[in-house]
């Protein structure tokens, strides 16, 4: 094979992947928002409300470095926001790093100098894929609404 030849070759399956992790993101994006309107929550894409800054001050994995905030579903629940996201972050050293993303919850007072805090962050189990991740910390929170905590 040619150089010419092998770095087209290169080239292409680089764009095919690109594609396709494009449509997938899309596909992800649209479910999410059906599952937002279900709740009566929002959807965001992208970190708008700066929500990594926050979560990294008192996030729950210990050593968790470069932490990204991305498929934000939020909304106003009594005097609470309650928010839902994918949260990324790396862990590891030098050669056994490698990056995670999951779904996590938290909710935190309207009023910004409320007496109440924000609840500790919850993470979704890492067995569900990222989809199923979303549903199972929805009904935690339901549940958690049920029981008045």
């Amino acid at each position: 094979m040619t150089p010419v030849a092998f770095f087209l070759a290169v080239f292409a399956l680089t764009v095919l992947a690109a594609v396709a992790w494009a449509i997938w993101q899309a596909r992800f994006g649209h479910q999410l928002r059906s599952l937002a309107r279900g709740w009566k929550m929002h959807y965001a894409e992208q970190d708008r409300f700066n929500l990594a800054a926050r979560l990294a001050r008192s996030f729950p994995v210990v050593g968790a470095a470069d932490l990204r905030v991305s498929h934000v579903l939020y909304a106003s629940r009594e005097h609470r926001y309650v928010w839902l996201f994918t949260a990324c972050w790396t862990v590891g050293v030098t050669r056994t790093q490698r990056r995670v993303c999951r779904a996590g919850t938290f909710s935190e007072p309207r009023e910004r100098d409320h007496a109440e805090a924000a609840t500790p962050i919850e993470l979704a189990p890492p067995g569900l894929n990222l989809l199923e991740q979303y549903v199972w910390l929805c009904q935690s929170i339901d549940k958690k609404a049920h029981r008045g905590g």
